[in-house]
């Protein structure tokens, strides 16, 4: 998680985040990118994003 606040604070965009994340998808596996995907998304709601 603190990946993604880093990313944040570096300028990259959600989508852009959201996009790496996909790009795992064929190194890690499709469980692993799920478990990121959620990992993103509660970073991004959460009210300190």
């Amino acid at each position: 998680m603190s990946h993604t606040r880093k990313c944040l604070a570096a300028g990259a965009s959600p989508e852009e985040i959201f996009h790496v994340v996909l790009l795992a998808l064929t190194t890690t596996g499709f469980p692993n990118m799920i478990a990121a995907l959620r990992w993103v998304d509660t970073v991004l709601k959460s009210p300190k994003a």
